[in-house]
């Protein structure tokens, strides 16, 4: 597949969430992994390796603790407001646990 198609796919991915605009990098789907050449069962390093090429401008991996996700590149504002908008009764504290609001992006 040409990055280009990579890159939307996982942009289209990650914009066609209804609750949240990123996802833990374990969460990609086998098709995802697949066009990213890994196996279904590749590893967390694994996938972060094959991401690095289509991270640009519009998509980064934040690390929060031990967890990484592919978000969409947006200020945290953004998407503080984004997950706000469509989360359901959850307090701050579940919230800040959740998003990976504080993290910085992984540098390529």
């Amino acid at each position: 597949m040409p990055e280009q198609n990579i890159t939307e796919q996982l942009v289209e991915f990650l914009r066609g969430k209804k609750k949240v605009n990123f996802i833990l990098l374990s969460g990609l789907s086998t098709l995802l992994k697949k066009g990213l050449g890994l196996k279904s069962d590749a590893k967390l390093g694994e996938i972060e390796k094959g991401l690095m090429p289509y991270l640009n401008r519009k998509l980064e991996i934040r690390k929060k603790g031990r967890s990484s996700y592919l978000c969409l590149v947006q200020p945290l504002d953004e998407m503080l407001f984004h997950a706000l908008s469509t989360k359901g009764s959850e307090t701050v504290k579940q919230l800040r646990q959740k998003v990976p609001l504080y993290s910085a992006p992984v540098r390529q």
